[in-house]
């Protein structure tokens, strides 16, 4: 039993990177945003509203933070 030759899969990066029109509308434009404003895990952003309450809830009569 003989298999048919399988082509080897195409280099997407070289044909974005050539042919620039294939991209999404707005590919460019949500990437840049994207590295530029990384993404705040959900689990650090309730640390610190919990480290927040923690931290009025420490402060005493007539203490001013």
């Amino acid at each position: 039993m003989t298999y048919p030759k399988i082509s080897p899969a195409p280099n997407w990066t070289a044909i974005f990177s050539v042919h620039p029109e294939l991209d999404a509308p707005g590919y460019a434009q949500a990437f840049i945003e994207a590295i530029e404003n990384p993404r705040i895990k959900p689990s650090e952003t309730k640390k610190a509203e919990i480290k927040e309450k923690k931290k009025k809830r420490a402060l005493g009569r007539n203490d001013k933070r």
